[in-house]
């Protein structure tokens, strides 16, 4: 392991680097005609689904109908880790998110070997490694795979030196590590511990909340089965949590859920929020404007939101989208405001 001078900012979680060599990656396009979520759910279940180890770490990128997915071994990245006295938990990033970025075709040099790549509009679509430097046939070998070989008769095949930032455009596009399963795991909680868990969550500081989840689930254990009648007790209990949604409408934890993961595919994440009962105000980067169409149609047609309204906050840079909850009585709101 060799440290690199990159520092995080204070709120930033700190990362390890695998390097390139230990990486592989996938172009996994999809199918035109399919909505934003359904594009992410068939990439996520081909990531989990195609991964190339028995222990896999994987990371997705996004951007418009192309998703890339990076796959590493998590056993032997673990393994390595803890020798050193580090959290094998800790979080992944590959080589290339911290390398500048590009556009078209290059070769350049990583830690160890060589890359060859494809780039378009700061995403890339192609990733092919080798220990050797790439000479005529290796790039033709390269090119030849490759659905779209235009422009790649002009490469320039000397190997280039990609700097090393924090700040490269392509770390971006990585979707959020929020699924319907981590959300589900935080509902267990209840009222204002559910708000702090989710803060401290999108803060990247989840540390406990697994342990706390399973005391939760102990806990709820022993009080069905100290209960007479458990399943009645259940179906009684099912029937009340129905009918008090009928009445008074979504929880802010599942608009804030829906929400995500509408405008997760898009590639955007959450800067900040405004949930409750009776509607949900959020907060994204003004690079989102460009695929406002797309997000406001998406959230328009969920079952959960009614009379989206984007506004672009020219002073702040950022496009704010307010949505009211359908089926929902106005009420005084509790406010959980988060900024990530």
């Amino acid at each position: 392991m060799e440290p690199l001078h990159l520092r995080p900012g204070p709120f930033q979680a700190g990362f390890v680097v695998l390097a390139r060599e230990r990486c592989l990656f996938e172009h996994f396009p999809v199918a035109a005609g399919l909505s934003a979520r359904a594009a992410t759910a068939a990439a996520r279940l081909h990531a989990d689904t195609a991964a190339p180890y028995q222990r896999y770490g994987a990371l997705i990128t996004h951007k418009g109908s192309s998703f890339g997915i990076w796959w590493w071994d998590a056993q032997w990245v673990g393994e390595r880790l803890g020798g050193l006295g580090l959290d094998p938990a800790t979080r992944i990033v590959p080589e290339p998110m911290v390398r500048a970025t590009g556009e078209g075709w290059r070769i350049t040099k990583a830690s160890s070997g060589y890359e060859a790549q494809l780039w378009k509009q700061g995403f890339l679509l192609a990733d092919q490694w080798r220990r050797s430097p790439y000479d005529a046939a290796a790039w033709q070998g390269f090119v030849r795979v490759q659905a779209d070989q235009s422009g790649a008769e002009s490469a320039v095949l000397m190997a280039q030196e990609a700097p090393w930032t924090l700040q490269s455009p392509y770390r971006r596009t990585t979707l959020s590590a929020w699924t319907p399963q981590k959300t589900g795991q935080l509902a267990l909680a209840a009222g204002v511990a559910v708000v702090l868990s989710l803060s401290l969550y999108l803060a990247g500081n989840a540390v406990g909340l697994n342990r706390h989840t399973d005391q939760i689930k102990s806990e709820t254990a022993q009080l069905k089965a100290k209960a007479p009648g458990g399943q009645n007790l259940r179906s009684q209990i099912s029937g009340v949590t129905a009918l008090k949604t009928s009445i008074e409408g979504p929880s802010a934890m599942a608009l804030l859920q829906e929400a995500q993961q509408i405008i997760e595919p898009f590639g955007y994440k959450v800067i900040v929020f405004d949930a409750a009962r009776d509607g949900l105000t959020i907060v994204l980067p003004k690079e989102a404007v460009g695929d406002l169409d797309g997000i406001a149609r998406e959230l328009s047609a969920s079952h959960l939101f009614a009379d989206v309204k984007p506004s672009l906050d020219r002073d702040h840079q950022r496009l704010t989208i307010v949505m009211t909850a359908k089926g929902a009585r106005p009420k005084s709101k509790t406010k959980a405001r988060v900024k990530t």
